[in-house]
This record gives structure tokens, C-alpha cells and sequence, in this order.
């Protein structure tokens, strides 16, 4: 059975690397407050950049650390959400 906000998001035809990963790069700088923390993960995405490729499981992973370990979490909007699905779904 499928759930209804299974039924309202549309998962992209594609998620080019690039996007991909110029999305997160915005995400998280709009989300982690924390210095070192974002340049971490913005080194990593970079990372990934060279090597054309997100390995989303992992980056998703750090961030969850990230919030929990500094209790630094808003709720995601739904473009937020509506992203992490497709990176799941693309990437994941």
C-alpha cells in the first residue's frame, strides 16, 4: 500500500552528481552551524565530486551524527524531504 505523501512526491527522472551534490552543499550550509562540522562534510562532498559520485547513505549517517551529537536540528521542509528521498532513491 502506498502512503499518501509516497503518492505527492514525484522522485526526479535523474539526479545528475553535480546537482546532487551542489544541493547538499546548500543544505548544509544552511543547516550545520558547527565550523568544523560543515567544513567536514563540505570537504567530503567535494570528495565525492572528484570521484563523480555521492555516496548518500554515508553522508546522510554524518549528518544524523552531527545532529545528535549537538541537539542542532530543525524540522526538514518538504522540499528538504522531497531531496532526500531522491538522493536515497538515486544515490542511497
Amino acid at each position: 500500500m502506498i502512503s499518501s505523501r509516497q503518492t505527492k512526491i514525484q522522485l526526479r527522472n535523474s539526479y545528475p552528481y553535480n546537482e546532487a551534490l551542489d544541493d547538499l552543499v546548500e543544505f548544509f550550509n544552511r543547516r550545520i552551524k558547527n565550523d568544523f562540522r560543515k567544513k567536514e562534510l563540505l570537504d567530503y562532498l567535494e570528495k565525492c565530486r572528484r570521484e563523480k559520485t555521492v555516496t548518500f547513505r554515508y553522508i546522510y549517517e554524518k549528518f544524523i551524527e552531527y545532529t545528535n551529537e549537538n541537539k542542532d536540528y530543525e524540522e526538514l521542509t518538504d522540499k528538504d524531504r522531497e531531496m532526500i528521498d531522491d538522493l536515497f532513491h538515486f544515490w542511497g
